[in-house]
């Protein structure tokens, strides 16, 4: 490449942009996937208004996996939801959630955006 003197960094698995849009503090969101043999990605926060990033590693899967969000509500019940229901090994794209709301029972209204370029407004 002429004229790049950087360093280049090749992504090699999905980063997950985690955005926040309800005006309430999130906490304890956890990603996995089917048959997930590593401990679940788990972000510990994310500032009403704020966007916080994080990757799950997908290398060594064969076939298409679906990728999960999840939480806890306030009664401690495990509230699951499909991201991604095609995610391949060698997927290395961003992906992007626009969590835009808690309804009163404690479930999670949001938007997914697959192949996501933060460097492009959405």
């Amino acid at each position: 490449m002429s004229g790049f003197a950087g360093t280049m960094i090749m992504q090699s698995w999905p980063n997950i942009y985690v955005a926040n849009k309800t005006g309430k503090q999130l906490n304890d969101i956890y990603f996995t996937m089917d048959e997930y043999k590593k401990p679940d990605v788990k972000v510990k926060k994310v500032k009403s208004g704020a966007t916080t990033i994080t990757a799950i590693y997908n290398k060594g899967y064969s076939g298409t996996r679906t990728l999960y969000l999840y939480h806890y509500d306030k009664d401690n019940y495990k509230c699951q939801y499909v991201v991604y229901d095609k995610l391949v090994a060698d997927y290395s794209n961003n992906i992007k959630v626009t969590i835009n709301d808690i309804k009163d029972n404690g479930t999670l209204v949001f938007d997914v955006i697959i192949n996501y370029d933060p460097l492009k407004t959405h």
